[in-house]
């Protein structure tokens, strides 16, 4: 007897995980990216556009500034980052991937964060 329900539990767990993971392989998804650029990121891009927008302005002018105030703007532009993936989060975008580049023949710095959503 022991070993019938051993056999129909493996045979059940065996039936989910093929199901599971086909359900999973038919799940299809809408990809996003947002890049936050800038020698000091001064800009965010939405690509496709996100809320209708494509891009979103941050704070500027880092080098006129005072240590204390170069470190609250750049506390507010991080804060506006974080709130930005937070909106994504809370839409429905999963984070699948990050990138970053620093310098460059352009000297641009930017980090790319890669999204998905299943439909």
């Amino acid at each position: 007897m022991m070993n019938i329900l051993k056999r129909t539990a493996g045979i059940l767990g065996l039936l989910v995980l093929l199901s599971s993971s086909a359900a999973v392989a038919q799940t299809r998804f809408h990809f996003m990216q947002m890049t936050v650029a800038g020698r000091i990121p001064f800009r965010i891009y939405f690509a496709p556009a996100f809320k209708g927008q494509a891009g979103v302005e941050l704070e500027r002018g880092f080098l006129t500034l005072s240590q204390d105030k170069f470190a609250d703007r750049l506390q507010r532009n991080d804060s506006f980052v974080m709130q930005k993936l937070g909106e994504l989060s809370a839409d429905g975008w999963e984070l699948v991937t990050t990138t970053s580049q620093t310098g460059g023949k352009d000297e641009t710095d930017y980090v790319r964060y890669l999204f998905r959503k299943a439909y």
